[in-house]
């Protein structure tokens, strides 16, 4: 008996070809990651006290929980070059949805990259805080007080909870 997979955004099929003799054909299905092409651009505001947003996907919500920005001095370890910079921090949190499919993580890049001088090396970290992830992620711009920083949330990844049996019995004869 052969089997092929051939992988399709979100799922997949299967194409089984055998005898008779194959059936019945039990095929365990265990719980899988994917990755989703949404993507939403966010207005994150960088003024002390102002509600920071929450972003819904198919599968789960982005919660940012903190924006702060600070003046720095900005090292191009490549280039022995430096400059003032603005040094913005952003955490943030995903939500899973409830479901099968439960988003776990998104990258989150700066939407205006001709001005982003310094995330080189990228800067970002991440912890689990009672199964949800926590990311943060800092942006080097030109130096100047900012009120807010375009962002765009992309490339969401999810899990694709619980696996399975699928039993599949002998075919019915062709008359």
């Amino acid at each position: 008996m052969s089997t092929q997979y051939d992988s399709l955004e979100n799922g997949g099929k299967f194409i089984l070809e055998g005898t008779e003799r194959d059936f019945p054909l039990t095929l365990h299905r265990t719980a899988y990651t994917g990755t989703d092409k949404e993507t939403h651009d966010v207005e994150i505001p960088l003024t002390e006290g102002a509600e920071l947003p929450r972003v819904k996907f198919h599968y789960g919500t982005v919660e940012f929980l903190s924006a702060m920005q600070e003046y720095v001095i900005w090292e191009d370890e490549d280039s022995e070059r430096t400059e003032e910079a603005t040094k913005v921090t952003v955490r943030y949190k995903t939500v899973p949805a409830k479901g099968i499919r439960k988003m776990y993580a998104v990258n989150l890049d700066y939407a205006d990259e001709e001005q982003e001088f310094g995330r080189i090396p990228y800067d970002s970290s991440e912890e689990e805080k009672d199964g949800i992830l926590v990311q943060e992620d800092i942006f080097y711009l030109p130096r100047g007080k900012w009120e807010n920083i375009t962002l765009t949330l992309k490339n969401p990844s999810y899990w694709v909870g619980g696996s399975y049996d699928v039993v599949i019995e002998k075919p019915r004869s062709k008359k």
